[in-house]
């Protein structure tokens, strides 16, 4: 709690419910592979396939084991009860955590991002230090927004469930997130680099 926010660490995780895998056969069912959007990481493409480079590394990863799959997507909260309910079925970038564990079996990590950062207008940074804490963000009187469903890490989870920030959940993507921050819905959200980099490079509609 007492490190800067930028030190925290961020792991994607490709985890798969509890089944073990086999070698392809003839008759073999196709594997769903759940994703949602999170550019650059897994996003849907304009010609409705699956793209992303953590789409790349699965996609390889599975066609090495000799597994049929097939990406679909759907929204975070519906993937984990998907997860769940069916045994054969797995997802790319979780964060592995207890509850989870009771019904998924997490892969080896298949890639780390870079440390988990918050963004927020820059009208909204001199209520802060230069380097401030997780608890100082979360307790001060700005507007939390999340994913529904999705865990931030098991750091950041512990301590908004502790501090009980001014939090917003919503169904969307990162995008919206960043366009309520832009239009003063939210004040601030945590996002890897990677993500938050690549959304306002692209020009996305942040209007």
């Amino acid at each position: 709690m007492k490190k800067i926010i930028r030190i925290l660490a961020c792991f994607i995780l490709c985890w798969a419910a509890l089944a073990e895998p086999v070698k392809a056969e003839a008759d073999e069912p196709v594997m769903p592979v759940y994703y949602f959007q999170r550019p650059p990481y897994y996003m849907k493409l304009s010609n409705g396939k699956a793209g992303g480079f953590l789409v790349d590394i699965t996609e390889m990863i599975f066609n090495q084991a000799g597994i049929p799959h097939q990406f679909v997507e759907l929204p975070p909260k519906r993937i984990l009860k998907e997860i769940e309910q069916n045994k054969f079925s797995c997802s790319i970038g979780w964060f592995k955590n207890s509850e989870r564990e009771t019904f998924a079996l997490f892969s080896d990590v298949i890639y780390q991002s870079r440390p988990t950062i918050v963004v927020m207008r820059l009208s909204s940074m001199p209520l802060f230090p230069e380097k401030p804490t997780l608890d100082q963000v979360l307790k001060s009187s700005l507007a939390l927004g999340i994913i529904s469903g999705f865990s931030y890490g098991p750091v950041i989870d512990a301590a908004i469930s502790s501090i009980k920030p001014t939090l917003y959940a919503i169904s969307g993507d990162p995008e919206n997130l960043l366009n309520m921050i832009y239009n003063e819905r939210l004040d601030y959200v945590f996002m890897a680099p990677e993500e938050a980099n690549y959304i306002l490079r692209n020009d996305f509609s942040l209007k």
